[in-house]
């Protein structure tokens, strides 16, 4: 009986242990790399998708800033490229402002981050929704002192004397913000003249003291830290090509010795202006360097440097002409890069 209950035993312990482990993989599978690479796979997935998510949106944000891509400008209902956008309040180019800063932040929590950007008091926010990238600018009273949470202040002292703070929010493609509270000057509203002041929680009014209660307790939130932003544009004509492109008009080449009794003169091109916010030159110096031959061939330090002219090439479309000094009658200069031509039309 000992052994008929020992052998039952044995059974079930081989049955529980095939059970447990499944079947022998088949000729040629590899169990444990198959084991490994799912139990990874678990474990990691949620991981991974929000580390693809978030550089999967910023590529596409700064494919928006080099404007290799449209963006569309909520306020103009149009689509634009960066490069021609402009800071909604005083209407300036944002090529143009020195003091751009941004912020990559994650206000609706789904893993797909916002860039704000701040420039001259204003603020843009990009969002990356359904394939497109949306613009919202606001001037300073609309959006001011943003925080990492997504609350921000206002300020409507152009109608009246009432001012609040606002969550961003949004609804499809459409910026609803959420009000957290407002406080109204109830004379301003057209009511009696009363001298006093609304404060509202939401939709709700309250009294100041639940108000102040309210405010309190949610008023040490943590700003939003921004970096510094360079924004350029995109040229077709590389630094490269527009010294090549002197060089020919020219007709000599960079480092050529030229010169006669005891004196050498070598030429040297340079760069004395690139591309930037308010030009789309390059302007490139033909310098002249006048040495004396000292007796055992070699040259003496340079005796003079000068400039013996200065060409402008189009960063656009490499079309390149010689500078002029500006006169006092305005005329020659140097373009300012928005339509100017060297026929005078622009």
């Amino acid at each position: 009986m000992k052994k008929i209950c020992c052998l039952l035993l044995c059974l079930v312990m081989i049955i529980s242990l095939f059970s447990c482990y499944g079947e022998e993989p088949e000729q040629g599978t590899n169990s444990e790399n198959n084991i490994n690479t799912s139990y990874t796979h678990q474990t990691t997935e949620d991981e991974v998708s929000e580390n693809t998510k978030e550089k999967e949106t910023k590529k596409i944000f700064l494919s928006a800033l080099k404007s290799e891509i449209t963006v569309y400008e909520t306020n103009l209902e149009e689509y634009v490229y960066m490069k021609d956008c402009k800071a909604p309040s005083e209407d300036i180019p944002l090529l143009e402002i020195t003091d751009l800063r941004y912020a990559y932040v994650d206000f609706e929590g789904d893993e797909i981050g916002e860039l704000v950007i701040y420039c001259d008091r204003d603020t843009l926010i990009l969002r990356y929704y359904e394939d497109t990238v949306y613009l919202y600018p606001f001037v300073y009273g609309e959006l001011f002192n943003l925080k990492t949470d997504g609350t921000y202040s206002w300020n409507n002292a152009q109608v009246g004397d009432d001012y609040g703070e606002n969550k961003i929010y949004f609804e499809g493609a459409e910026f609803k913000p959420q009000q957290l509270w407002r406080i109204v000057d109830v004379e301003l509203m057209g009511g009696a003249s009363t001298n006093k002041e609304g404060y509202y929680l939401g939709s709700e009014q309250v009294e100041r003291e639940e108000w102040l209660v309210y405010y309190n307790d949610t008023r040490s939130k943590a700003d939003l830290k921004f970096s510094p932003l360079e924004l350029s544009r995109q040229y077709l004509i590389s630094s490269k090509q527009a010294f090549d492109i002197a060089l020919d008009y020219f007709g000599v080449e960079d480092g050529h010795v030229s010169g006669a009794c005891g004196t050498s003169e070598v030429y040297r091109f340079v760069f004395l202006s690139k591309p930037n916010g308010y030009t789309a030159y390059y302007r490139i110096a033909w310098q002249t360097e006048s040495y004396h031959h000292i007796f055992d061939g070699s040259y003496s330090l340079p005796r003079h440097i000068e400039t013996y002219k200065e060409l402008l090439i189009d960063a656009r479309t490499g079309e390149c002409f010689e500078y002029v000094e500006s006169e006092p009658d305005g005329k020659g200069g140097e373009p300012d890069g928005k339509g100017w031509e060297p026929d005078g039309k622009g």
